[in-house]
């Protein structure tokens, strides 16, 4: 008896342990049931950054969009800088050609300046000629008059004479 004896201690030491292993089994599933849920949590949080990330994609599609638009509308105020910058140059090239035509009429008055100068120089000339015929005029006028009375006197003494003449018998 003995043999039953000691199959019935391992059979039920057997028993026991393999209730034992049951448990840490059903531990173990639990734990792994916990892992799973944790990697199912995981994975929905991965396929909500998933979807963030597509959103920022989204974003910055946008933005690279807007970028591009920005820059399209830069390349047109470039454009129309440099039609700006070529307006403002033939502005400066007729500036250019009106200083010129200015510095030619600048010339030409400084020319006709001189001009009137000369011209005066020969209007003050010809005023000191008027001058000295005007003094010559009244030498001459003076002398006029003195011959005129001297030429009535004379007439006068000349009529006397005649008178006497055709008064004498």
């Amino acid at each position: 008896m003995e043999n039953s004896e000691i199959l019935k201690q391992i059979s039920t030491m057997l028993s026991d342990y393999s209730q034992k292993i049951d448990q840490r089994f059903d531990g173990m599933e639990k734990r792994f049931e916990k892992i799973d849920q944790r990697f199912e949590d995981i994975d929905q949080r991965f396929e909500k950054m998933d979807q963030r990330f597509e959103d920022i994609d989204k974003r910055f599609e946008k933005i690279d969009q807007r970028f591009e638009d920005i820059d399209k509308r830069f390349e047109k105020i470039d454009q129309r800088f440099e039609d700006i910058d070529k307006r403002f140059e033939k502005i400066d090239q007729r500036f250019e050609d009106i200083d010129k035509r200015f510095e030619k009429m600048d010339r030409r008055f400084e020319d006709m300046d001189k001009r009137f100068d000369k011209m005066d120089q020969r209007f003050e000339d010809m005023d000191k000629r008027f001058d000295n015929l005007d003094k010559k005029v009244d030498g001459v006028k003076v002398e006029l008059s003195e011959t005129q009375e001297t030429t009535n006197f004379l007439l006068s003494k000349f009529a006397q004479q005649e008178k006497k003449i055709q008064n004498l018998p």
